[in-house]
């Protein structure tokens, strides 16, 4: 089962005010009929896929992993990344993270930016190679939420990396058009 499988057809999402909305509305056919996104809550999407009253549901990670352990007998059906890539013919990866910096504070200190960025991009290939690292330096009151065995299978669904957005300008300004956020025309606005 996947997106295409709901044109013309409700289909559950949560969190309410998913990002994901917008993209599958840009990717899937602008002539067939659309999806008709139905928001809930966690707990309440649960409930009604507990008892049958819903089929399907779009969620991001870790709420999938979550799901997938309560209820076993559900499966993922598509991965919205790789839907992405498949249907804008680009990469299978959505630029959905960043650290963003006043622009005036960057030329203020531009040794600081540039130590940070390096800190960044080495712990986030630390943490590529052993994500383990990660859910270790996780604070304790994080697991009133979830549990780092969770976290530990949630991250094996998603992926993980982390470039400077000088490089990948054209990816970070066509996935904001996708959820129509207005994105910076300054290229110099994006980090080195």
């Amino acid at each position: 089962m996947n997106a295409l499988d709901f044109y013309g057809k409700p289909l559950a999402v949560a969190p309410q005010g998913s990002p994901a909305i917008p993209i599958l509305n840009h990717i899937l056919d602008p002539d067939k009929p659309r999806i008709i996104f139905l928001s809930h809550g966690p707990r309440q999407l649960a409930a009604k896929l507990i008892t049958g009253e819903i089929r399907a549901a779009l969620v991001p990670e870790p709420l999938v992993t979550v799901f997938l352990e309560k209820m076993p007998y559900l499966t993922v059906g598509e991965n919205l990344e790789q839907a992405y890539g498949r249907f804008t013919q680009t990469n299978a990866r959505m630029p959905i993270a960043g650290i963003a910096v006043n622009a005036r504070t960057a030329k203020r200190y531009p040794e600081l930016m540039a130590f940070l960025a390096q800190e960044i991009l080495a712990a986030a290939q630390l943490l590529s190679e052993d994500p383990a690292k990660g859910i270790a330096c996780l604070p304790k009151a994080f697991e009133s939420f979830i549990s780092r065995d969770l976290i530990e299978k949630s991250l094996g669904r998603d992926l993980f990396m982390v470039r400077k957005s000088h490089g990948i300008q054209e990816e970070i300004q066509n996935y904001l058009s996708v959820l129509g956020t207005p994105h910076p025309d300054n290229k110099d606005l994006f980090y080195k």
